[in-house]
């Protein structure tokens, strides 16, 4: 009994930092069988191979993106975190990897690749709120899966980060101007509202939060997904992990639908006691 006692306070310890990240509005992995409020259009498809199953590949054209309806219309505090990867070298101008905005006038909020009307730099991305915008410090456009995190808050400043570190931090505003708009992936609303397609790239792991979460919790958002079958480079899926030996996590899934993984060799023993 008493070792049984140990390696639940060792199971305790380990899943507390899971416990502590907010649970998300909405979480989208992408697979073909979950049903996810998700409306693919035009050439948007899911593939297998992503961080974590399936992602959501995108092509660069006007009559392609994925909608996720007319929800998530912030005006104060709120997150996005997901895995992105764009093609080496991509150069294409006002193209962006998700919107809640409507063209022409400042409202909402949109994540970006390069820049347009002279909002962004090239080869970084941008998140823009309501009239105002931070870039990355870190190249997007290199073919590698990357993962990015937004925080907008009320009175306080937005913030962007890249792969787990924060590059960016913006000026605050008192609340986000809400727009009639959709909110899409690959796409943008174009005035009167219609979704217009003009990004080429892969979506995976898209959480989104009503809260503004912190820097630990985008720690945890980067560890929580395990790369599986290919995390290979933009249009390479050939380019696969070595995979040696047999597996080294211990995998439990809770009734909310958490994981928790626990590194073998951190178990000394497990048993069952009704």
């Amino acid at each position: 009994m008493k070792r049984v006692f140990f390696a639940l306070i060792a199971i305790s310890l380990l899943a507390w930092p899971a416990f502590s990240l907010p649970n998300p509005l909405s979480s989208y992995s992408f697979e073909p069988e979950s049903r996810e409020n998700l409306t693919p259009m035009g050439k948007a498809r899911l593939v297998a191979g992503g961080i974590s199953g399936s992602y959501l590949a995108l092509a660069k054209d006007s009559g392609t993106f994925a909608s996720l309806g007319k929800g998530f219309g912030f005006a104060g505090d709120f997150s996005i975190s997901l895995w992105v990867r764009i093609p080496k070298g991509y150069a294409e101008q006002m193209s962006f990897i998700f919107s809640r905005h409507d063209a022409g006038w400042v409202n909402g909020y949109f994540l970006q690749v390069n820049q347009q009307s002279g909002i962004g730099a090239d080869n970084k991305v941008t998140f823009y709120y309501s009239g105002n915008w931070i870039i990355s410090k870190s190249n997007i456009n290199d073919g590698a899966w990357h993962h990015v995190v937004v925080v907008h808050k009320t009175d306080k400043a937005a913030e962007l980060y890249f792969d787990g570190k924060k590059e960016a931090e913006g000026r605050p505003i008192p609340s986000l101007v809400v727009a009639d708009a959709q909110f899409l992936l690959g796409g943008l609303a174009w005035w009167g509202g219609k979704p217009v397609g003009n990004f080429e790239g892969d979506i995976d792991e898209l959480k989104i939060f009503g809260s503004a979460i912190g820097a630990e919790d985008v720690v945890t958002l980067v560890q929580l997904p395990k790369v599986q079958a290919s995390p290979g480079f933009y249009g390479d899926e050939t380019k696969k992990p070595a995979v040696s030996g047999g597996p080294s996590v211990l995998k439990i899934r809770l009734v909310d639908g958490r994981t928790l993984e626990i590194p073998f060799d951190l178990i000394a023993g497990i048993d069952f006691v009704r």
